[in-house]
This record gives C-alpha cells, structure tokens and sequence, in this order.
C-alpha cells in the first residue's frame, strides 16, 4: 500500500534527460554517380548493383555492407547539388563523387569529400583524393576506413583488384606523399596503399575532430537536461571535468596525441544564460614512413 502522506506531502515526479544523438553517421557513405534522373537509392547488397558498376561493388569488398547512392544528371550543377546535400551531413557524413562526378568537386560539404583524379594539387581541406583513373581502389579503401568499431589509418592496405592503378616508380610515390594526395604502390608484392590523407592531415582526423564534439555535446546537453544546472563556479567545474574525461578517453584510445596539448575549460562568458569554452586537442598522426642514416663504421 503507498504511503499517501508521503506522496500528498514530498511528491516526486521523474524527468529524463534529453537522449543523445548517435553517431552513427560518421560512418555513412554516399556516392555521387550519374544517372538519367535525380534518384536517391539504399543499396544493401551487391545484389542491388547493376552489371556497368563494377567499381561500386568494392564498398561491399572494403567491408562496409551498405551505402547510399545519389544519381545525378548530366547538367546538374555544383550548386545544385551543394542545395541537396544541405544538412545531410548528418545522414552520412562521407560523399563519395563517382568518377564522371569529380568535376562536382567544390561542392561546398560540412562532411568529407572524396573523388579521383590525375592532376598535381594538394587536395582541399577535408577532401580525400587519389591519384587514380579508376573508382575501384579509393573506395575499397574508404569503405575500409569507415568498416570497424575504430578509427585505424590502414597503412599499406593491401589490394588485389585489376581495377586500380599503382605507382610502381620512387619518384612519383614520393612527389605524391609531398602533395599528401592518397595512392597505391604497385610492387613485386602486389598493389598496397601507399598513402592516404585528409585534406594534407591523417585521414582519420575530421572524423576523430567530428566524434569527439558530438561527445562532449551529447555529454553536456545530458548534464544540463538532467541536472539543470545554475550558472556558478561550481557547475562549470563540472562541465569542463566532464568534458576532459573525454578528451582523455580519446588519448587512451591513441586518437589524439598525448605529448602535445589536449585540454578544455569552461568559464563565465559574460552573457545571460551562457557559458564559454575553449578546447584545444591535438589528433594523433598516422605514422607512414620510416627514413633511416645508416652508417657503417
């Protein structure tokens, strides 16, 4: 039997704090291609492909077990497309611009953009671009690179595909890796990445930057939603302490660099109903090469 004084006295009611936002996204993809109409489409098996998309199957071989595709038409613009992928970032935060569709490239994207080419320029910020004439290879890779519960650089990734091109010459692979621009080596031993990047930085670095901001926003949304907090030294403290167990869950997992400067504070911003942060981190770089003096005495 409940105890009605109790209840008529002190009663409580529950509240929840506000859920948090998945993300999943970051590991989404969606391939640009063209087609005879404006069509957005689920492809969730090899089975879904069409015999003339050969390259496309390699998403499934990379280890990513679906994907959307996004059909243009042949007049459709940067612009256009710009407009359609408003806030789809969300939705997947990778677009993948289909050989025919590399010319789409300055489409402006919150997310990473990724296509082929064979000219010398350093590729933008947060845009992956491989030096290759073919689909097949970049997107093994990409799919390689989303596939997996963590974030990994694939360091000489190898592939077997008759669909990629390779560098099989020291001086091109090295212009290459100056540029940062993402290429296979082709060897005696068969065809490896030989490098893959970013916008010039490791390529797991937008992704690494987007996932720890959406942590500490899911951390601190839940905290202000559940504690409903006042605005004194007190609750900034442990917003800022919340905030650093994160960054620091981001060092063990190596994702950010620990010799170098990782840190956030939470202060007074001298605003109503507002607070004021500043983080500064320092991502973890992929380690491709190692160059030796050897000396013999």
């Amino acid at each position: 039997m409940s105890n009605v004084l109790l209840d008529f006295a002190v009663g409580f009611s529950a509240s929840k704090a506000a859920p948090a936002v998945s993300n999943g996204f970051l590991r989404k993809l969606c391939v640009v291609a063209r087609g005879d109409t404006v069509t957005e489409t689920q492809i969730n098996s090899p089975d879904d492909l069409s015999a003339d998309t050969e390259d496309l199957s390699a998403v499934f071989q990379g280890g990513l077990t679906g994907f959307t595709l996004l059909t243009v038409t042949n007049d459709y613009t940067s612009a256009q497309l710009e407009t359609y992928l408003t806030n789809r970032e969300t939705d997947f935060y990778t677009i993948y611009l289909f050989s025919e569709c590399a010319v789409l490239n300055s489409v402006q994207f919150k997310g990473v953009k990724a296509w082929t080419d064979t000219a010398s320029e350093a590729p933008p910020d947060r845009s992956i671009v491989f030096h290759d004439k073919n689909d097949y290879g970049a997107l093994f890779a990409i799919s390689a690179l989303l596939f997996g519960n963590e974030w990994r650089n694939h360091q000489y990734l190898s592939l077997s595909s008759e669909r990629v091109t390779g560098v099989s010459s020291l001086g091109e692979a090295n212009a290459l890796f100056d540029k940062r621009r993402s290429f296979y080596i082709q060897s005696d031993e068969g065809k490896n990445l030989g490098f893959f990047s970013c916008g010039g930085k490791s390529v797991i670095s937008a992704y690494v930057q987007k996932e720890l901001h959406l942590s500490i926003q899911n951390a601190h949304l839940k905290m202000l939603s559940g504690m409903q907090p006042n605005n004194i030294a007190k609750n900034r403290r442990l917003l800022t302490q919340k905030a650093s167990q994160i960054v620091s869950s981001f060092i063990q997992r190596q994702l950010l660099d620990p010799e170098s400067i990782n840190q956030i504070s939470i202060e007074q911003s001298g605003e109503d109903f507002v607070v004021k942060g500043e983080m500064k981190t320092t991502h973890a770089q992929a380690l491709w090469r190692v160059k030796i003096d050897a000396q013999e005495l």
